[in-house]
């Protein structure tokens, strides 16, 4: 195979990749102004983004430790109270979380145990649904467990299981 050669017109021709470069460059002067623009809304975006999962992190872990406060009362049945009412502020400052989820199975165990059964059968279904949707993929089948035992409650309380809808 011969090898072919250039002629002087082919040669004097502009690079191609030279020629793209040189357009670029072109390009980004004349538009200056609006890169700056860009480039600052993707920061401030990027700085929202981050702050924002920053802030949910740290949510999650105050309601991981107030939920952890709230079931050492749960040790003794003298504090049963003081953990329903910990465990409830618990859903209610931090509704989203996975350990309000947990809260509303634990609030379904002390209204259980304390004989409130309308109260327990509506803890679990919320525990239940709140599992559900959030990361505790794990946790679904006690939290059905614990609603099935509500549900299924002694004949003597079937006005209960009545009323709810469950019969």
């Amino acid at each position: 195979m011969a090898e072919q050669r250039l002629s002087r017109k082919e040669l004097r021709q502009p690079d191609q990749f030279v020629s793209l470069s040189v357009q670029i460059v072109a390009w980004i002067k004349a538009h200056t102004v609006l890169l700056m623009y860009g480039i600052g809304v993707v920061v401030v975006a990027a700085t929202l983004v981050t702050g924002w999962w920053a802030w949910q992190k740290h949510r999650e872990q105050q309601a991981g430790i107030a939920l952890y406060e709230a079931t050492k009362f749960m040790r003794t049945p003298a504090n049963h109270s003081k953990a329903v009412e910990q465990l409830q502020k618990l859903v209610s400052d931090y509704r989203g979380t996975a350990a309000a989820a947990l809260a509303y199975w634990h609030l379904g165990h002390l209204y259980f145990e304390g004989e409130n059964y309308p109260a327990a059968l509506t803890a679990y279904e919320q525990a239940q649904q709140r599992l559900s949707n959030a990361e505790q993929p794990l946790m679904v089948a006690p939290a059905r467990g614990s609603l099935s035992r509500c549900r299924a409650m002694p004949r003597k309380d079937r006005s209960i299981r009545q009323s709810s809808g469950y019969l």
